[in-house]
């Protein structure tokens, strides 16, 4: 019997690269590939991606592919609906915190973007960012040991720093804000996040279910993990911090 040829579509996959020339002049395309960095890189989860840390040019970088959240990702893990590059989802996070690092927040740099279009219609993709060296989630480092009132409150400006540009975070969450040992603090993960209109503080707006969401992220995580360093005054000195820093009292930046 004559077998059947298979229909993969002429020229597919195919993909573009974007590049932050401000970081990088090129990106090889194998980088992309989370198996190449199996002999060297560190692999571990986040959120809807999977990432991968690893060394190139001197530079320390994190490689995130995308993966589908809730049901749909047990279904349908790494492909979506292509309806344009500049709407893919790796292309917009990557504009995105080019565009938040310009505004002097604290995020990490984008390095490159992949989109490999599978058809005509399907795509995938990863990003690479810079990494932020000597750094823990928040749920990291709460797990083994306290913070101190003063840190809630830093938290909490960190978080205010972005409402009153606007910026909304569709996850945020006690795993995408990070604290370094000099005490630096980042925000990450800007999946499907974006620029809002501003809103006043004491608002019960778009500001408002972002923090309801930490919370929720918070309590969660005190719920799974018994070790947990949270309480309710530690959610207070965080809305203390936000708050101050919203109606611009005092200088509690992180």
């Amino acid at each position: 019997m004559q077998k059947r040829k298979g229909n993969k579509m002429a020229g597919f996959p195919r993909s573009r690269i974007l590049i932050n020339r401000d970081i990088v002049a090129t990106m090889p395309e194998h980088l992309f590939n989370h198996r190449a960095h199996l002999d060297n890189g560190e692999y571990s989860n986040s959120g809807r991606g999977a990432v991968v840390r690893f060394q190139h040019q001197g530079r320390h970088l994190v490689l995130k592919t995308y993966h589908r959240g809730g049901l749909p990702g047990r279904f349908i893990r790494e492909s979506y609906l292509y309806t344009g590059v500049e709407k893919t989802r790796m292309w917009q996070e990557h504009h995105l915190l080019h565009r938040l690092h310009g505004m002097g927040l604290p995020v990490p740099r984008p390095v490159a973007a992949r989109c490999v279009l599978i058809t005509p219609f399907i795509y995938r993709g990863e990003l690479m960012i810079e990494e932020i060296r000597d750094s823990r989630t928040l749920v990291e480092v709460i797990r083994h040991e306290p913070l101190p009132e003063e840190a809630w409150s830093r938290i909490g400006a960190l978080i205010a720093d972005f409402h009153q540009q606007g910026v909304y975070h569709g996850d945020l969450n006690a795993s995408n804000i990070l604290l370094s040992e000099d005490g630096g603090m980042h925000l990450i993960d800007f999946d499907k996040c974006g620029i809002r209109a501003s809103q006043p503080p004491g608002s019960n707006g778009w500001p408002a279910a972002n923090l309801n969401r930490l919370k929720r992220s918070l309590q969660k995580y005190a719920d799974r993990i018994k070790t947990l360093h949270f309480t309710d005054k530690d959610w207070q000195g965080l809305i203390s911090g936000y708050t101050h820093a919203r109606n611009g009292i005092g200088n509690n930046r992180p």
